[in-house]
């Protein structure tokens, strides 16, 4: 049985366990990146194949090992993980502190064995991170009551996080805010036209209803996708090829 992380082998045409000894403690893996020959993986954890590494560990793949980050770790739970062109990996999550970083504000920089604050961070818990072919980094996630002033998906040009248009989707009035949704979920680029497209359970920008909950924005304005999904599905994650396909 899995135990909380899998490797396919595309020769063998097999999965393989990541997790050979105990099962993750304290909660799932929630999300993944690879950058070179390490996984970097982020979630609830505490302990993950016996060993006490909380919320984000790195697992070698070539010496089939887990770790933790250079000695050291976030403070809260992480929901989503991007690796950069550089080997910087911005996490997302519940964190406010790691390592020398205060005030991360829900989001972060993990390079070269130590943590960096992007400002003071987001308004709100992020489930969703994405950097842009211009280096733009983006963080996505959601509120349990109002909207924060610059929206639930922002920017980050390396001193100032921005919001993105009129500041993107966001619940319908007289949603129900009880439970934790993830508003946004996935980021990713069209490789082709260069738009950024998100995905998630929201219901509505401002002026703009979804009903597929996949938006697209494009030269300072959101536009709706016409998907047509059967039903009222929550689109977690998206993913885009070179030729401009898109996968949700």
């Amino acid at each position: 049985a899995m135990r909380g992380g899998a490797r396919w082998d595309e020769t063998t045409l097999t999965w393989t366990n990541l997790v050979t000894g105990a099962a993750p403690v304290g909660g799932i893996p929630q999300c993944c990146t690879i950058y070179g020959d390490m996984l970097y993986v982020g979630g609830l954890f505490t302990q993950i194949n016996g060993q006490a590494i909380a919320y984000m560990a790195q697992y070698d793949l070539n010496a089939g090992t887990w770790s933790v980050l250079s000695g050291v770790q976030p403070n809260a739970p992480i929901y989503s993980l991007w690796a950069g062109e550089d080997g910087g990996i911005i996490a997302g999550g519940d964190l406010t502190a790691a390592g020398s970083a205060t005030s991360m504000g829900g989001v972060g920089r993990y390079y070269n064995g130590k943590w960096y604050a992007l400002g003071t961070g987001v308004d709100f818990k992020v489930t969703a991170t994405y950097i842009g072919r211009d280096k733009t980094i983006y963080a996505g996630g959601y509120v349990t009551s109002g909207v924060p002033a610059k929206g639930i998906i922002v920017g980050y040009n390396g001193s100032t996080w921005y919001k993105l248009g009129d500041g993107g989707p966001q619940y319908r009035d007289g949603d129900d805010f009880s439970g934790t949704y993830r508003i946004v979920a996935g980021i990713v680029e069209d490789t082709q036209s260069g738009d950024l497209v998100v995905s998630g359970n929201f219901s509505q920008t401002p002026g703009l209803v979804f009903n597929d909950k996949v938006a697209r924005f494009s030269k300072n304005a959101w536009y709706s996708m016409p998907i047509d999904l059967p039903g009222t599905p929550t689109v977690y994650c998206l993913a885009a090829s070179k030729q401009g396909h898109l996968a949700m």
